[in-house]
């Protein structure tokens, strides 16, 4: 199964990414951030981009 079709049938999407990865850009993407239901990152992210992140309706669990 493609990433794509795991996208389509899939009723959650959760990110994980390190607070090195948060406000960058990647030289690729698998889909649009507006997929991302969760986001999983580490407590000491940079609060102005988790709050970014979070008004944008993504979950964030912080660990």
């Amino acid at each position: 199964m493609t990433t794509g079709a795991m996208i389509e049938v899939s009723s959650e999407m959760m990110a994980v990414a390190n607070e090195d990865k948060i406000g960058t850009a990647a030289a690729y993407q698998i889909g649009p951030v507006n997929i991302v239901n969760t986001l999983v990152t580490e407590r000491g992210t940079d609060q102005s981009h988790l709050k970014a992140i979070s008004n944008s309706g993504i979950s964030i669990e912080l660990v």
